[in-house]
């Protein structure tokens, strides 16, 4: 039987920014995808076992975390950091804001505020 995709989501309130959190295999997550939002493929090279990528719409502002798997290792963290990354940049890009040195703090919370709100969502979809 095919892994089934699991999902969260978050609200990042001072970006206004929803962040949709998807672990499992690609095949399902495109399924999800087409269905909650129209987009028929992840937006990452066939060979990528992560993505981070958003859509927007005149009112809201989704932003998608996609690993096809999260087991706590190294690996899995790296991957992690790397899409949260992508996240932060779309976010504040987004929203506006570019990164220099008066913005630089900003961007690091972002990412702190991210890694806190993804990690323990994914522990828990992995339970």
């Amino acid at each position: 039987m095919p892994e089934k995709l699991k999902t969260c989501s978050f609200l990042v309130e001072i970006f206004k920014a929803r962040v949709f959190v998807l672990l499992g295999p690609r095949e399902s997550a495109n399924e999800w995808l087409e269905k909650r939002i129209g987009v028929v493929e992840i937006l990452a090279p066939s060979n990528a076992a992560a993505a981070g990528w958003y859509v927007a719409s005149n009112d809201s502002r989704a932003f998608y975390l996609w690993l096809e798997s999260y087991d706590d290792t190294d690996t899995s963290r790296g991957h992690l950091a790397h899409e949260i990354m992508h996240l932060v940049f779309y976010i504040t890009n987004y929203s506006g804001l570019s990164l220099s040195n008066d913005s630089e703090e900003a961007y690091g919370y972002l990412c702190e505020h991210l890694t806190r709100q993804i990690l323990p969502r994914l522990r828990k979809l992995n339970a």
